[in-house]
Protein backbone atom coordinates (compact mmCIF):
# COMPACT_ATOMS: atom_id res chain seq x y z
CA UNK A 1 0.00 0.00 0.00
CA UNK A 2 1.00 3.24 -0.86
CA UNK A 3 0.87 6.40 1.56
CA UNK A 4 -1.69 9.05 1.03
CA UNK A 5 -0.80 12.19 1.12
CA UNK A 6 -3.87 13.82 2.06
CA UNK A 7 -4.67 17.00 2.97
CA UNK A 8 -7.67 16.46 5.02
CA UNK A 9 -8.90 13.33 6.63
CA UNK A 10 -12.26 13.23 8.34
CA UNK A 11 -14.24 10.73 9.95
CA UNK A 12 -16.92 10.26 12.53
CA UNK A 13 -17.40 7.67 15.50
CA UNK A 14 -21.02 7.00 16.15
CA UNK A 15 -21.25 6.04 20.35
CA UNK A 16 -19.01 6.73 23.26
CA UNK A 17 -15.70 7.55 23.79
CA UNK A 18 -14.54 6.77 27.10
CA UNK A 19 -12.72 9.42 28.08
CA UNK A 20 -8.57 8.78 28.96
CA UNK A 21 -8.20 7.21 31.96
CA UNK A 22 -4.69 7.56 34.40
CA UNK A 23 -2.40 4.85 34.02
CA UNK A 24 -2.56 2.44 36.97
CA UNK A 25 0.13 0.79 39.01
CA UNK A 26 -0.01 -2.32 40.82
CA UNK A 27 2.94 -4.11 42.66
CA UNK A 28 3.30 -7.92 41.57
CA UNK A 29 5.64 -10.15 43.39
CA UNK A 30 7.59 -6.99 44.38
CA UNK A 31 7.78 -5.71 41.01
CA UNK A 32 5.46 -2.45 39.93
CA UNK A 33 3.47 -2.69 36.94
CA UNK A 34 1.57 0.14 35.19
CA UNK A 35 -1.33 -0.64 33.07
CA UNK A 36 -3.93 1.32 31.46
CA UNK A 37 -7.24 1.03 32.15
CA UNK A 38 -9.54 -1.34 29.94
CA UNK A 39 -12.68 1.37 29.28
CA UNK A 40 -9.78 3.54 27.66
CA UNK A 41 -7.74 0.12 26.13
CA UNK A 42 -11.47 -0.64 24.41
CA UNK A 43 -12.39 3.15 23.41
CA UNK A 44 -9.32 3.16 21.32
CA UNK A 45 -9.26 -0.18 19.80
CA UNK A 46 -13.01 1.08 18.75
CA UNK A 47 -11.88 4.25 17.47
CA UNK A 48 -8.59 2.92 15.63
CA UNK A 49 -11.71 0.22 13.99
CA UNK A 50 -13.02 3.19 12.71
CA UNK A 51 -10.37 4.83 11.59
CA UNK A 52 -9.32 1.61 9.23
CA UNK A 53 -12.06 1.43 8.34
CA UNK A 54 -12.39 5.14 6.68
CA UNK A 55 -8.98 4.58 5.29
CA UNK A 56 -9.49 1.89 3.69
CA UNK A 57 -6.61 0.46 1.45
CA UNK A 58 -5.17 3.58 1.32
CA UNK A 59 -2.29 4.99 4.67
CA UNK A 60 -2.12 8.60 5.16
CA UNK A 61 1.96 10.25 5.43
CA UNK A 62 2.41 9.92 8.94
CA UNK A 63 5.16 12.41 9.22
CA UNK A 64 4.84 16.32 9.14
CA UNK A 65 2.44 18.23 11.63
CA UNK A 66 -1.15 18.09 11.93
CA UNK A 67 -3.92 20.54 12.76
CA UNK A 68 -6.88 18.47 14.31
CA UNK A 69 -10.48 19.25 15.28
CA UNK A 70 -13.04 17.44 17.30
CA UNK A 71 -16.49 17.71 17.84
CA UNK A 72 -18.04 15.88 20.61
CA UNK A 73 -21.79 15.53 20.89
CA UNK A 74 -23.24 13.38 23.96
CA UNK A 75 -20.14 12.73 25.12
CA UNK A 76 -19.33 12.41 28.97
CA UNK A 77 -15.86 13.39 30.85
CA UNK A 78 -13.73 16.24 30.67
CA UNK A 79 -12.58 17.20 26.94
CA UNK A 80 -8.96 17.16 26.81
CA UNK A 81 -9.73 13.67 28.34
CA UNK A 82 -11.80 12.66 25.39
CA UNK A 83 -9.46 13.69 23.19
CA UNK A 84 -6.21 12.41 24.23
CA UNK A 85 -8.27 9.00 23.82
CA UNK A 86 -8.99 9.75 20.55
CA UNK A 87 -4.91 11.19 19.55
CA UNK A 88 -3.46 8.14 21.31
CA UNK A 89 -5.61 6.30 18.98
CA UNK A 90 -4.64 7.99 15.96
CA UNK A 91 -0.91 6.98 16.53
CA UNK A 92 0.55 4.73 14.16
CA UNK A 93 -2.32 5.43 12.08
CA UNK A 94 -2.32 9.29 11.49
CA UNK A 95 0.54 10.26 12.85
CA UNK A 96 3.51 8.22 14.02
CA UNK A 97 3.04 10.25 17.62
CA UNK A 98 0.63 12.37 18.86
CA UNK A 99 3.31 14.71 19.42
CA UNK A 100 2.87 15.93 16.06
CA UNK A 101 -0.27 17.33 16.23
CA UNK A 102 0.68 21.69 16.78
CA UNK A 103 -3.31 22.56 16.79
CA UNK A 104 -5.84 21.15 18.42
CA UNK A 105 -9.73 22.44 18.85
CA UNK A 106 -12.25 20.47 20.41
CA UNK A 107 -16.04 21.43 21.40
CA UNK A 108 -18.76 19.40 23.28
CA UNK A 109 -22.11 19.22 23.42
CA UNK A 110 -25.02 17.48 24.56
CA UNK A 111 -27.19 15.32 22.46
CA UNK A 112 -29.44 12.67 22.41
CA UNK A 113 -27.25 10.03 20.56
CA UNK A 114 -23.38 9.89 20.79
CA UNK A 115 -21.21 10.99 18.44
CA UNK A 116 -17.53 12.09 17.84
CA UNK A 117 -16.28 13.61 14.14
CA UNK A 118 -12.31 14.21 13.41
CA UNK A 119 -11.02 16.20 11.24
CA UNK A 120 -7.09 16.35 10.68
CA UNK A 121 -4.94 18.69 8.34
CA UNK A 122 -1.69 18.34 7.75
CA UNK A 123 -0.22 21.79 8.42
CA UNK A 124 2.25 23.57 5.67
CA UNK A 125 -0.01 22.75 3.29
CA UNK A 126 -2.44 24.27 0.81
CA UNK A 127 -5.44 23.20 1.28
Amino acid sequence: MTALKQRVFSFTFQGIVHPKGRPRTVIQNGKAHTYTPSRTRDSESDLRACILLHLGRERPELSGRFAVEMEFVGQRGDVDNLAKTILDAGNGLLWTDDSLVDSLRCTKASGQSSWTKVTVRRLGEET
